[in-house]
């Protein structure tokens, strides 16, 4: 009793898109992905650029480079890399960041005369050699 309709089981193709799924998941930049802990300010892209492709198969001297990129961004008082679990987690603290500026006490010079000897500014991270 054949009606002329082939039956295809659709089975295949399931296991093949479970396959595909599969593969993009196991992809290196998925698996290798840097975790980073205490970004508040700086954006995530710009230390994942910084850093690179650095993973927990990295040298140490890459690490360390990587490590010294950051610190060269000038964002970050502190910067740790941990292996967790066999995977580079970097953990940062950010310098702190100046929100507002108040002139308190000062009568004799005028607030654009303050202005002009001030090199701490609002909206930026806070160097402590700008306190000196």
């Amino acid at each position: 009793m054949d009606s002329g309709r082939r039956f295809t089981p659709k089975f295949p193709a399931i296991v093949l898109l479970l396959f595909l799924g599969l593969l993009v998941g196991l992809h290196p930049a998925n698996l290798m992905a840097a975790t980073f802990i205490g970004l508040v300010r700086v954006d995530k892209q710009l230390v994942d650029n910084t850093v690179g492709d650095i993973d927990i198969n990295s040298s140490n001297e890459r690490i360390a480079k990587g490590i010294r990129d950051l610190y060269g961004l000038g964002y970050f008082e502190r910067v740790d890399v941990l292996n967790d679990d066999g995977s580079l987690t970097w953990r940062v603290k950010e310098r702190p960041f100046v929100l507002k500026i108040e002139r308190v006490g000062i009568n004799e010079l005028s607030k654009d005369d303050v202005e002009k000897l001030i090199t701490i500014h609002t909206g930026e991270f806070l160097l402590l050699i700008a306190l000196r």
